[in-house]
């Protein structure tokens, strides 16, 4: 016998003892009669022990009621349990359907588990997602809305609503959808404030899209990935206000704009091109022209080139585009650009010799020209001098490769320079033929693929 056993067995004793002992001393007591009712007379000692049976009997009455909750809420939960791993078993089903490419078991499996738990919101966003890829948009958006309602802090119903109603091609409620991601995610969600911004870039909402732009360049980490994109993106929101702002006629508002956007990019080319077109719209030709010598200076842009001669032509003023040409040619180091550009006009000019010195000039700069040859080729032609122009051309040729064979892979399209027995790019072997372009078929040209048989001497 353990002793921790030993002293219960003494306590119980004693405990035993000191009730006797209580009970011996008050024996007395205990005869004496306890009255009910008037003149009914109960001995002590009965009416304790009818105490001591109905509490007895209330204790085992708790007891059983206590036990029997418990048994009745084990009952539910174990049923509980075994619904929700039923409704996983199929929903883990419809999972693995839709990533095995079977999107109607998916659905059918997906549709089982929401009958039996109508407000399970990862299956409402899963059976949504299957019925957007099968083209039933509008009932996507039915359960992407549930899921909605059945998480509204949950902001992936609410991202999935915004790719259903841009399938549908509605760009207001996706607008809408994603106002309401950023209620409720004001500090974050870049990826809503991109797709919101994409939105009213499409709707050419330009100042909308420039103001949630900046919006992004205030709520993203330090850090960012996309921080270089972004800082691009600004610079062509801020253009594109200002391009706005030209067209309907505010010169003074859209010059305003495009300056301060050249004097935080100054290499912005775009801005340099229509801060000249405001200017000349404006009825400041000069200023429109000193703008575009400014711009090429600072971003040795050749449009801009262009866009001076384009001007010049236009206001039938030839001898102020060679003039501004040639004060191009003289200010830029190396002149190369500028050189061939002042060619490029003395030959619409039909100055075609002066044209050509030009050329020559640069002949002996660049190793690959077939522009430059091109150009040559054609004054050498229209001066009669056919003997220098056919070696213009062969030149060309030689410097485009034109006669050298092309080859290309039948699976991939990788094109190659010479036969190579296995692609490099998706190794399939004996895949690489002689690229043929043929832009009419056979069909076209009434020529049958099948053999065709005579009758004839039959």
């Amino acid at each position: 016998m353990r002793f921790k056993t030993l002293l219960y067995i003494l306590f119980g004793l004693a405990g035993f003892y000191a009730l006797a002992a209580i009970f011996h001393q008050n024996r007395a007591l205990l005869g004496a009669h306890f009255f009910l009712l008037p003149g009914r007379a109960v001995p002590l000692y009965a009416v304790l022990a009818l105490a001591f049976l109905a509490g007895l009997v209330l204790a085992l009455m708790l007891s059983v009621v206590r036990e029997s909750r418990r048994f009745v809420r084990r009952w539910r939960d174990s049923r509980s349990r075994r619904a929700a791993r039923i409704t996983d078993e199929l929903y883990g089903r419809g999972v693995e359907a839709m990533l095995d490419g079977r999107p109607g078991t998916a659905l059918e499996h997906l549709r089982a588990v929401l009958a039996r738990d109508p407000q399970r919101a990862d299956a409402l966003l899963k059976a949504g997602e299957i019925l957007r890829g099968l083209g039933r948009a509008d009932e996507a958006a039915e359960l992407h809305a549930r899921a909605h309602a059945a998480a509204p802090e949950d902001l992936r119903p609410l991202y999935e609503l915004v790719a259903d109603a841009e399938t549908r091609g509605d760009d207001t409620t996706a607008r809408q959808h994603l106002e309401r991601i950023l209620a409720l995610k004001p500090k974050g969600a870049l990826a809503a404030h991109r797709r919101l911004r994409d939105l009213h870039i499409r709707a050419q909402n330009w100042d909308k899209a420039l103001e949630i732009q900046e919006r992004i360049d205030r709520v993203r980490p330090p850090g960012n990935a996309d921080e270089a994109r972004d800082a691009r993106m600004l610079l062509g929101l801020r253009y594109e206000v200002g391009v706005r702002l030209a067209r309907q006629g505010r010169h003074r508002e859209a010059g305003t704009q495009l300056r301060r956007l050249l004097k935080d990019a100054p290499s912005f080319v775009p801005a340099w091109r229509m801060l000249g077109e405001v200017r000349r719209n404006g009825g400041d030709d000069e200023g429109a022209v000193n703008t575009w010598l400014e711009g090429y200076a600072t971003t040795r842009a050749p449009v801009l080139l262009t866009t001076l001669e384009n001007h010049f032509l236009q206001r039938v003023q030839p001898e102020r585009a060679i003039e501004v040409f040639r004060k191009a040619v003289a200010s830029s180091t190396p002149d190369t650009v500028p050189r061939f550009y002042l060619g490029k006009l003395l030959t619409r000019l039909e100055m075609l010799d002066e044209a050509l010195h030009e050329f020559l000039a640069l002949t002996d700069r660049a190793a690959y020209t077939p522009t430059l040859s091109y150009y040559i080729a054609k004054i050498h032609e229209r001066r009669g001098r056919f003997q220098d122009a056919n070696s213009q051309y062969r030149r060309i040729i030689r410097d485009l490769q034109l006669l050298s064979t092309q080859f290309h892979c039948l699976t991939c399209a990788r094109e190659y320079d010479e036969w190579v027995e296995r692609c490099e790019r998706c190794g399939e072997w004996n895949s690489v033929e002689v690229d043929f372009k043929e832009d009419v078929s056979l069909e076209d040209l009434g020529i049958s693929t099948a053999p065709v048989y005579s009758v004839e001497g039959a």
